[in-house]
């Protein structure tokens, strides 16, 4: 039989950080269990600009599918989650930007202190190094504190080294209508219209948590780190103690070469296999909601009602496009097919680590209400919603009227997005498209086992825009797109909207576009809640499944509400951080 000290399973950006953590003492074995493959190097994985290439590529993205949806004429919507040693951080955008101090401290006020923004900041700092030189900065106006940057951590983030030639004019024309530049989108301030930074290397490489320049491989020698890939785990193996109420996770039951295989843990089994999977494996434990794990015949080992519950696309992002054509002269994505164009900026790229292949999109605005509610419509027509009565919705309906909390997010960029009746771009033309994205959603989903199968996808229904007032957030976002487009400097770049059309105009119109077009941005969350068990929590301060003495969770999924930032930033820090707890109590 296998033996390590901690068994993690789950080798994406959150478990791969965490074991390389807990195997700096030399004393301790760690052994990651990995479904995945140990690739994370190639041209597309490596390249900034060929992200698009990774998703759905079956060696590197589970992609997984939603339950038809009721409320998007019965559409299943693509999920992705990275697959093999890297994770999702294999597959996501590189955006960096933390979260706002009020959803810092939401989180500090409902669960513990130790979660609030100003004791958050130094795990922040120690997971990432970031460069950048004076003439950076003073071109794209950014302005930087040391005190919320690290110079040391394992993870690079820089500035873009390019930037396309919508960015400055939307940006430009934002602040004419009363939305600020944010020069720093990791100081805790999360709203008006920046620039990101990315995780990517001094080298125009990506950062990933396996990448050379960040966790895994400088480390993969350690002889008390091992990783197993091509092993999916099956089960939790648990016991009880007498005397005791709490179960004792023994080790782990996974499937490799087609044989079925177990591996024991001394100290801890730590889940670490994202939203979807992660109260999968609870299930398939025993632990969960009585109800589900009936249909299935499985024993109740925890009651545990909230595993699976409270996803958030509804815990993730919501998000919608608009794209329009340019006018003539712009260079855009679109030039990369003219084969001379590709090649030159194929060149640069390998020489100089520049050009237009170095970097992905990089312009955002996050809007509070008060920048798209102004006569308060929608905040007074919350009042007003069947919500469930959960800690999470009591928390959004506060920052509705919180000033430092984004609930739109805005997300330009030089390409085409395929719309409804227009699904290719013309020959010989430039585009730009907006992302529309709904931060804070109002509806709620699931994650249940559909099978005791454990190589069976689970059944995730999104439940995305159960409730109006979803819609009616983006029908406002639509409306600041449009008068954007038609303002300041950026209106001299446009030449007409692609998408949704001029044919669409009402909010009726607009909405039935949203419900045709909507996607997520492959954020979820809150399936394992980190709440107090009584309202519905899976996992205590401490990141332990409630009723076990040594099972933890360390993923997105512990998160009880969507944070604003995209969510890489967030979950290095909560690694860096648990890190510290379970090598604290190891030395007690």
């Amino acid at each position: 039989m296998l033996i390590a000290d901690y068994v993690i399973v789950g080798a994406g950006l959150a478990g791969i950080p965490l074991a390389v953590r807990l195997s700096e003492n030399p004393n301790v074995t760690v052994t990651v269990l990995e479904a995945g493959g140990d690739k994370f190097h190639d041209v597309n994985l490596d390249t900034p600009a060929y992200i698009l290439n990774n998703l759905g590529d079956p060696n590197k993205d589970w992609s997984f599918f939603s339950a038809p949806q009721a409320h998007l004429g019965g559409r299943s919507l693509y999920l992705p989650r990275g697959k093999g040693i890297g994770g999702s951080s294999l597959l996501h955008y590189m955006e960096v930007n933390r979260a706002s101090v009020v959803e810092y401290n939401a989180l500090g006020q409902l669960v513990s202190p130790d979660w609030s923004w100003n004791n958050l900041l130094s795990y922040f700092r120690k997971s990432e190094t970031f460069t950048y030189s004076k003439q950076e900065v003073q071109e794209y106006g950014f302005q930087f504190d040391k005190l919320y940057q690290g110079t040391k951590g394992p993870v690079q983030r820089t500035i873009p080294r390019w930037i396309d030639q919508i960015a400055q004019p939307w940006i430009k024309t934002l602040k004419l209508m009363g939305i600020q530049y944010d020069a720093d989108a990791n100081d805790g301030g999360l709203t008006g219209a920046w620039l990101s930074t990315h995780t990517i290397d001094r080298h125009s490489v990506r950062s990933s948590a396996a990448s050379a320049s960040a966790y895994y491989e400088p480390n993969q020698s350690r002889a008390n780190l091992k990783v197993i890939t091509g092993a999916h785990a099956a089960r939790v193996l648990t016991s009880t103690t007498k005397g005791t109420d709490a179960v004792v996770a023994t080790g782990v039951e996974f499937l490799k070469d087609g044989t079925q295989q177990t591996i024991q843990a001394n100290k801890e089994v730590i889940l670490c296999a994202g939203s979807y999977q992660t109260p999968q494996l609870l299930e398939l434990s025993g632990i969960g909601d009585p109800d589900v794990l009936s249909k299935f015949d499985i024993p109740v080992v925890v009651d545990l009602p909230g595993v699976g519950k409270n996803l958030q696309v509804s815990s993730e992002h919501v998000t919608v496009p608009y794209t329009a054509k340019l006018t003539p002269g712009h260079t855009t994505w679109e030039n990369l097919t003219d084969p001379s164009f590709a090649k030159e900026q194929e060149d640069l790229y390998k020489t100089a680590g520049g050009g237009m292949l170095s970097t992905v999109p990089s312009t955002f605005a996050f809007l509070p209400f008060k920048d798209f509610d102004q006569d308060g419509t929608i905040a007074r027509s919350i009042n007003s919603l069947t919500l469930p009565n959960t800690t999470s919705i009591a928390v959004q309906k506060q920052w509705v009227h919180e000033a430092g909390v984004a609930f739109l997010e805005l997300n330009a960029f030089d390409r085409f997005i395929p719309g409804l009746t227009v699904t290719k771009p013309e020959p010989n033309t430039n585009y730009m498209s907006t992302f529309v994205i709904l931060l804070h959603p109002f509806s709620r989903g699931s994650v249940h086992i559909a099978s005791r199968d454990p190589t069976a996808p689970p059944n995730i229904d999104v439940n995305m825009l159960e409730h109006d007032t979803d819609i009616a957030i983006l029908v406002r976002g639509y409306r600041i797109v449009r008068e954007l487009a038609r303002a300041g400097p950026l209106k001299d770049h446009i030449a007409s909207e692609v998408s949704p059309g001029e044919q669409v105009q009402t909010d009726e119109e607009l909405a039935e576009y949203i419900r045709k077009t909507a996607g997520t941005t492959y954020h979820p969350v809150a399936t394992v809640s980190m709440l107090p068990r009584n309202l519905g929590g899976c996992v205590d301060a401490e990141l332990k499944v409630y009723g076990t003495a040594n099972l933890r969770v360390v993923d997105a999924s512990i998160f009880p509400f969507q944070m604003s930032g995209h969510p890489q930033a967030t979950l290095y820090a909560v690694v860096e951080k648990i890190a510290d707890v379970i090598k604290s109590e190891n030395r007690k």
